[in-house]
């Protein structure tokens, strides 16, 4: 995963962390781990240029407060999820991408963190301030008995959004929709520029479009059937990113931009032996 919070200074996350403070021209390792001793992290969460929050596969908690060049446990280990959301220094989210069917809240900078229900399995999240939100992500059905990951036996994959307006105490479902049966993605990135218009994607090349909040969603056509895609970007109400991986080999990658609001996509840019999983903008250059 990928965080800036201003043009020269962000973070990317997976075997270690790695932080850039020239727009990406040096990128520095922060946490001492060599090549073959990757650790496993799950995302990156930046929210000022001093503080910031990365998670491990394993619960782990890592927090920064000197422009990431140094990395400290902030709290024990958490059964929340891999991924941090932080929409300010105090309020901030976890989830774990398809594993909970909840994600978890702190207010107090993450040293402690309250279990809230969703009934979903989530897959990305999007705040604006620490009361409105919205949740993508995924049930399944299954055959009675049945239930495993590997199993041939599910019957049915939904793709859901859910949306709370008290600061995910409760949820409501905006959206839900088949997506088959096999695969995991459902639905997994969404991004709104103000409180009326967003953007949903997911498998199958899917893109979902509100001008109501989420009260209503249209289908717009991204030509990307034989992707899933996975995260999308607005910087105005024109102009955002998509980014996505092959269905089925999961080694090419594809990025869609529109310059109408989602009206038209095209490719930007394609490469192989590449999956694209994550993008940052921080304005339209």
């Amino acid at each position: 995963h990928v965080s800036f919070k201003d043009a020269q200074n962000g973070c990317v996350s997976g075997s270690t962390i790695y932080c850039t403070e020239d727009g990406g021209k040096t990128w520095k390792e922060r946490l001492g781990v060599k090549p073959a001793q990757g650790i496993g992290l799950g995302g990156v969460s930046l929210v000022s240029k001093a503080a910031g929050w990365v998670v491990g596969n394993d619960g782990k908690i890592l927090k920064t407060e000197d422009n990431s060049r140094s990395w400290k446990d902030s709290s024990k280990w958490n059964k929340c999820g891999e991924v941090p959301y932080f929409v300010n220094k105090q309020t901030g989210w976890l989830y774990s991408l398809g594993g909970f069917n909840y994600l978890c809240r702190t207010d107090d900078s993450g040293y402690t963190w309250e279990i809230r229900e969703i009934g979903i399995k989530v897959r990305n999240v999007f705040f604006l301030g620490d009361s409105v939100g919205w949740a993508v992500g995924l049930i399944e059905e299954w055959k009675e008995g049945k239930e495993s990951n590997y199993s041939p036996d599910r019957t049915n994959v939904w793709g859901v959004i859910k949306h709370t307006t008290n600061g995910g105490k409760t949820w409501e479902t905006q959206y839900q929709e088949s997506m088959g049966q096999k695969g995991f993605p459902g639905l997994t990135g969404i991004f709104f520029i103000n409180p009326n218009i967003g953007w949903v994607v997911g498998k199958g090349g899917t893109i979902l479009y509100t001008e109501d909040g989420g009260k209503h969603w249209e289908r717009q056509k991204s030509g990307e059937v034989k992707f899933n895609l996975h995260r999308v970007q607005f910087i105005d109400s024109k102009r955002g990113w998509i980014t996505g991986t092959h269905a089925k080999d999961g080694w090419t990658g594809t990025i869609l931009y529109t310059e109408d609001g989602g009206g038209h996509w095209k490719v930007q840019h394609r490469l192989r032996d590449v999956g694209f999983d994550d993008l940052h903008f921080m304005d339209k250059k």
